[in-house]
């Protein structure tokens, strides 16, 4: 298995703390500066150099930039260009080296907390969701589920001849785990959590401390993972180094070895 952190594209305290944990390889969020073109080979020539000579290999972007995602999840009027810029993006990324789109296909609302400051364990905080507690922004889009799944079918279908995807990709992901073995060749990244309560309310864990899922995850699961931990509050940057051990120590004995081929997007 390949191990990855999660970047933003300038220089913080994150990329030493992952570095000094012997991750050299990244999942890194492209700028979101009205400056930068994801389409222009010299943007991304920059942003790569400057992990690159940090010592941080990039493999996966995550999340399409938002001025492209954000009109080809509504579905508005600027959807048919964006989705022609977002594939755009691809050759560069096969030219870069950077071999998975993660795309979270959230729309008008994507990751989202209503706590951020929950204490756990050693002091550190993690994020949490309350249902009862979420009141939307003002102004947000409303969308409805279909529209949604119409939506991400037209990217689909779009994004899968031109990543050299297998066609077959639909899935609701319940019973996710359930197709790792079906679908272990076509699975090129997988993006570990850990929480405890539903989906109505829970709060975010370590990797070690919430419901075990070493045991739901098939041998001959993704090759490139990387964990999660609570990045806006708490001690920011150092809850990351448990994280980072903790995967490392659960998913190296369950993933298969191996390296991601050519541009994949999820």
């Amino acid at each position: 298995m390949i191990l990855t952190d999660y970047f933003r594209s300038s220089r913080d305290v994150t990329w030493d703390y992952a570095l000094q944990c012997g991750v050299t390889y990244g999942t890194i969020r492209l700028p979101e500066t009205p400056d930068f073109d994801p389409a222009d080979r010299g943007h991304w020539r920059a942003v790569v150099k400057r992990f690159r000579s940090a010592g941080i290999s990039p493999l996966v972007v995550e999340p399409l930039p938002n001025a492209l995602h954000d009109h080809i999840k509504l579905g508005d009027a600027r959807r048919d260009e964006c989705i022609e810029k977002a594939l755009a993006m691809f050759p560069l990324m096969e030219e870069f080296g950077i071999k998975v789109l993660c795309a979270n296909f959230m729309a008008a609302i994507g990751w989202t907390r209503t706590r951020q400051d929950l204490p756990d364990r050693g002091g550190a905080l993690v994020t949490g969701f309350d249902e009862a507690e979420f009141r939307a922004p003002e102004g947000t889009p409303e969308i409805s589920e279909s529209a949604l799944w119409q939506n991400l079918a037209v990217f689909l279908r779009a994004a899968v001849p031109v990543a050299d995807l297998p066609g077959d990709v639909r899935h609701d992901g319940r019973g996710r785990f359930s197709l790792v073995p079906r679908w272990k060749d076509r699975i090129f990244f997988v993006h570990f959590r850990n929480a405890r309560g539903t989906a109505a309310r829970f709060r975010e864990t370590f990797h070690d401390d919430g419901p075990p899922f070493r045991d739901r995850i098939p041998q001959g699961a993704p090759p490139v993972g990387r964990p999660r931990y609570s990045d806006r509050a708490g001690i920011p940057a150092a809850a990351r180094i448990f994280s980072i051990v903790a995967t490392r120590r659960r998913a190296c004995s369950t993933l298969t070895v191996g390296a991601a081929p050519s541009v994949r997007t999820m």
